[in-house]
C-alpha cells in the first residue's frame, strides 16, 4: 500500500498549524493556544534530556490545555530501542492501539485512536503536516533528536488547520540546539542482525548572533524479523533556531529520509492459524514465483521544510507564520506473471509487448515475471499564518492556511533476472516498453488539490487563570482536481468541499490540585483521490473500480469531558467522550494489478463512547509507576449494502478495530547511574467484518530495558550501556486489522437472501522478541 493514491484523505486529515507545546520544548509556534507544562527551565538533565522526575517515568506531564493530551518525554524516549519509530513511542499511552511492524521501528505497523485508522490522525512535525498520503512513522524522524511526542485524541484547536483529523493529533517537537558546542553519538547491535549508528553534532551558539543549531546523521540496518528480506534506512536531521532579543523567534527544521522496508504478508485467520509466523515471503526464486521477497521491498525518499516563525510586531500583537515544504518518490511493490499477447494499459489490449520471455521467469516459453511497482511522486508546500492580539485576559486570533499538493502514480513493468532479482526496486532501470518505444504503463494519474483555510477565535483566561474558554470557528474549502492520462478512460474529475467546524473547550481549576474541562468540535473526511479514478485489471482489461465523485464524505462530531488531579506524589486524569459519524469512512486495501492500494469503505453512521484513564507517579526512592486504560463501546448504528447490493444488518454491531478493554503499566527506576523500566500492554479482542462473524483474540506484550550511567571517560561525558528488550515473553499474536470484509461466513440479508462472504480478512502479525545493545556518550 502506498502513498499518493490516498492523497484525498492526505488533506482531509492534514494539520498545518504550529507546534502547541510549552516555549521551553519548542521557542517557536504559529499557534496561541494555552500550552501544557511540559518541563521547567533550569531543570536540570543527567543525559541526553533526561530528567529523572517526569510522571511515571517520562509517559505523563502536568497538562493545563482544555483537552485530553497524552504526552511522552524524553525520560520514556531515551530508554527506547534507537530506532524506536513515532507509534512506539505511544504505545503506552492510554488512546493508542499499536501494532509494530517489527522489534527495531524500520518497517510499517498499524495505529488507531478510538478506534479509528491512522488516516484519521493529524501528524505533525515541528509544525508542519507529515501526512503524504499516508502516513508511514517510519519515515519521519530519529527518536533520539525527539524532545516531546503527543497525541492528542479527539477535538484539536480551532488554529491547527485540520478538518479530517476525528481521531485527533499527534506532535513531534525537536530537541533544541545546544548553548554550547558538542554532540552525540550512539552504536547500537542486536537481534537479526540489527546495528544502527547515530551521530550529532551541535554547533552551540555562533558567536553572539543568537544563532545556534544540530545536524544528525544516522544508518539502520536488520534482518526482517520474520521470514527473508531487509530493512534499511539513511536519515538526516536539522534544525536551527535565531531568538531575537523582543521575543521573536525563528527556526528551521529539516528531516531527510532515504529508506528500503519489507512489506509484510499478511494473513487471513486462517493462514495464521495454520502457518503462523512462517506465512512469509518465499527466500529462494523459482520460475512463476510471485511471492518472492524481493518483489516486496517498499522503497521511499523523502524530505521535509518547516520554518515556524513568531515576530513581535507590537507589544500587544504578534504574527505567527510557518512555511513548510514535502517532498516524497517511491515506489509501492508488487509482482505478476505475464504474457506478451496478455497484457492491458487500461482498457485497451496491447497486442504485443516485448517481455524478456528468455529470461526464464515464466512457467511457459511466452511468459515471464516482471516487478510491478508503482511509482509515486509527490510535491506538497503550503503556509499557516497568524496574528494574535492579546488585549487583557484575552487572545484574539486570526489566520489563514494555504496548501498546494502535486502528485502523480504510475504503473510500470519492470525486468527480474534468472535468480528473480528485479533491475531496479526503485524502477529506475530495466522498464519495459510497447514496441515503439513508449514506456509501458499500466495505470497513470496526476492529482492537483488546494486548500484554503480560514480561521476566528478567542482563548480567553478569567477568575486569575482559574478559568480558561477557547472559542473559534474556521471555514476550509478543499478543491480537488484528478487526471487519468490512460488513453480510453475517463480524463478528468472534480472534487469540491465547503466545510465550516466550530470549536468550544473550556478548563476550570477547582484549586491548585484539581480541575475539569470539557470540548467540543466537528472534523470532515473527504474520500480519497484514488476514489476519482477508474481502475482496470492489467491482464483482462475489465474494469475492477468505478470511479467518481459519489462517495460521500464523513462527518464527525466529538464531545468531551474530564477531570485532573496533580498532586505532590501522583497526577492522574479521567476523560469521557462521545463520537457520532455519518458516513463513517473504514480503511481497507485491495490489490490492484499486484499492487496493495487503499481504499475506503462507507460503514454508514456510528456512534462510539468511551473512557480514558491515565495515571502516573513523580519520584518514590527512584520509582516512578504508571497506569493507562480505555474502554471504549464503538457501534455501526446502520445497515450497509453488501457487494451484491443486499443490505446486511449491521446495525448494532461492534465497529471494526475498536477493542473494547485495553491497559497499560509501566514501571521506572532511574538513580542517576543504574535505570531500567519493564512495561506491559493489553488490547482486548477486536472485530475484523462489519457482520462480527470474524475477530483475533486479546493479547499481552511486555518489553524491558536496564542501563548504566558511567563518569566522564576521555572525551566521552556519562558514557551510557543500555540493554533493551522488546516483547520479552516473544509472545506470538495478530495485533491488528489489515484488511476488513462486509462479512467472512454467508450470512442473511435483511430481505431473507443469503449472501455469500465478501472475503477473508487480513491481519498484522505483531513483532516478535528482539534484544538491543546500545552505547551512548555526549561529548
Amino acid at each position: 500500500m502506498r502513498r499518493i493514491v490516498l492523497f484525498g484523505s492526505l488533506l482531509a486529515s492534514t494539520a498545518l498549524a504550529g507546534p502547541v507545546l510549552a516555549q521551553d520544548i519548542a521557542p517557536v509556534s504559529t499557534s496561541s493556544s494555552t500550552v501544557s507544562e511540559v518541563t521547567v527551565k533550569g531543570q536540570s538533565k543527567s543525559h541526553d534530556g533526561v530528567t529523572r522526575t517526569d510522571l511515571g517515568g517520562g509517559l505523563m506531564v502536568h497538562e493545563t490545555a482544555p483537552r485530553v493530551r497524552q504526552t511522552v518525554t524524553r525520560d520514556f524516549i531515551a530508554k527506547q530501542p534507537p530506532s524506536a519509530n513515532p507509534e512506539q513511542l505511544l504505545v503506552l499511552q492510554p488512546s493508542a492501539n499499536v501494532t509494530l511492524g517489527d522489534p527495531f521501528g524500520l518497517s510499517v505497523g498499524r495505529m488507531t485512536v478510538r478506534g479509528l485508522d491512522i488516516g484519521e490522525i493529524g501528524w505533525l512535525f515541528e509544525g508542519m503536516p507529515f501526512n503524504n498520503g499516508a502516513v508511514y512513522p517510519n519515515e519521519i524522524l530519529d527518536s533520539e533528536n525527539l524532545s516531546t511526542i503527543s497525541l492528542t485524541p479527539g477535538s484539536v484547536d480551532f488554529d491547527v488547520p485540520t478538518f479530517g483529523a476525528a481521531a485527533g493529533l499527534v506532535e513531534m517537537h525537536f530537541r533544541d540546539p545546544a548553548m554550547r558546542p558538542g554532540g552525540f553519538i550512539n552504536l547500537s547491535a542486536g537481534s537479526d542482525r540489527y546495528n544502527s549508528e547515530f551521530l550529532r553534532l551541535d554547533s552551540g551558539e555562533i558567536g553572539n548572533t543568537g544563532v545556534r543549531g544540530f545536524i544528525s546523521a544516522s544508518i539502520t540496518r536488520a534482518d526482517a524479523w520474520h521470514g527473508p528480506g531487509v530493512d534499511q534506512r539513511h536519515h538526516v536531521d536539522f534544525k536551527a533556531i535565531k531568538e531575537f532579543g523582543n521575543g521573536s523567534e525563528s527556526a528551521l527544521s529539516v528531516a531527510w529520509n532515504h529508506q528500503l522496508f519489507m512489506l509484510d504478508r499478511w494473513p487471513t485467520l486462517a493462514q495464521w492459524q495454520a502457518h503462523g509466523r512462517s506465512w512469509t515471503y518465499d527466500r529462494r526464486f523459482t520460475a512463476g514465483d510471485t511471492n518472492y521477497w524481493k518483489f516486496h521491498q517498499s522503497a521511499f525518499d523523502n524530505v521535509a521544510v518547516s520554518a515556524p516563525n513568531r515576530i513581535k510586531l507590537i507589544p500587544n500583537l504578534d504574527l505567527a507564520v510557518t512555511p513548510y515544504f514535502f517532498h516524497g518518490g517511491g515506489t509501492s511493490p508488487g509482482a505478476a506473471q505475464l504474457t506478451e499477447t496478455g497484457v492491458y494499459s487500461g482498457p485497451t489490449h496491447i497486442s504485443f509487448l516485448p517481455l524478456p520471455v528468455d529470461s526464464g521467469t515464466g512457467t511457459a516459453a511466452d511468459s515471464a515475471v516482471l516487478y510491478t511497482p508503482t511509482i509515486y511522486n509527490q510535491f506538497r508546500t503550503g503556509v499557516n499564518a497568524a496574528l494574535n492580539y492579546h488585549l487583557g485576559g484575552h487572545t484574539l486570533t486570526a489566520g489563514y492556511w494555504y496548501e498546494y499538493d502535486y502528485a502523480t502514480t504510475m504503473g510500470v513493468l519492470d525486468a527480474v533476472n534468472s535468480a528473480g532479482a528485479p533491475s531496479s526496486v526503485w524502477a529506475s532501470t530495466g522498464l519495459i516498453h510497447l514496441s515503439n518505444g513508449q514506456l509501458y504503463r499500466s495505470s497513470y494519474t496526476k492529482t492537483i488539490a488546494e486548500v484554503n483555510g480560514f480561521y476566528v477565535g478567542d482563548r480567553a483566561s478569567l477568575l486569575d487563570d482559574r478559568l480558561e474558554i477557547d472559542g473559534g470557528f474556521k471555514q476550509v474549502t478543499f478543491a480537488q482536481q484528478g487526471y487519468n492520462l490512460i488513453p480510453g478512460e475517463t480524463y478528468r474529475r472534480n472534487a469540491y468541499y465547503s466545510i465550516p467546524l466550530p470549536t468550544l473547550a473550556a478548563r476550570y481549576n477547582i484549586n491548585a490540585h484539581n480541575s475539569i474541562y470539557a470540548n467540543a468540535g466537528t472534523n470532515f473526511l473527504t474520500p480519497q483521490s484514488s476514489q476519482l479514478f477508474d481502475v482496470y485489471s492489467m491482464t483482462t482489461g475489465k474494469m475492477t473500480q468505478q470511479g467518481g465523485v459519489k462517495q460521500k464524505a464523513e462527518y464527525s462530531i466529538v464531545e468531551e469531558i474530564g477531570y485532573r488531579y496533580d498532586g505532590d506524589i501522583f497526577s492522574g486524569s479521567v476523560s469521557i467522550f462521545n463520537y457520532n459519524f455519518r458516513n463513517r469512512q473504514v480503511s481497507t486495501s485491495v490489490i490492484q494489478n499486484g499492487v496493495s492500494v487503499s481504499e475506503y469503505v462507507n460503514a454508514g453512521n456510528q456512534t462510539s463512547r468511551g473512557v480514558d484513564v491515565e495515571l502516573g507517579l513523580k519520584p518514590w526512592h527512584h520509582f516512578r509507576p504508571f497506569v493507562s486504560g480505555e474502554y471504549l463501546h464503538a457501534t455501526n448504528d446502520s445497515n450497509m449494502t453488501a457487494p451484491n447490493g443486499d443490505l446486511l444488518p449491521t446495525a448494532g454491531k461492534v465497529a471494526v478495530r475498536s477493542p473494547a478493554w485495553m491497559g497499560s503499566l509501566g514501571l521506572d527506576y532511574d538513580n542517576g547511574s543504574f535505570f531500567g523500566n519493564i512495561d506491559a500492554h493489553y488490547t482486548g479482542p477486536q472485530f475484523s467484518t462489519f457482520m462480527n462473524d470474524q475477530r483475533i483474540p486479546g493479547y499481552a506484550t511486555a518489553n524491558m530495558t536496564i542501563g548504566y550511567r558511567m563518569g566522564a571517560v576521555g572525551w566521552a561525558k556519562t558514557p551510557v550501556v543500555q540493554l533493551n528488550l522488546v516483547n520479552v515473553t516473544d509472545t506470538k499474536y495478530l495485533g491488528g486489522v489489515y484488511t476488513v470484509q462486509y462479512n467472512a461466513k454467508a450470512a442473511r440479508a435483511t430481505n431473507g437472501d443469503t449472501i455469500a462472504a465478501s472475503g477473508q480478512p487480513t491481519y498484522l502479525a505483531g513483532a516478535g522478541f528482539a534484544a538491543i545493545v546500545s552505547v551512548s556518550a555526549s561529548f
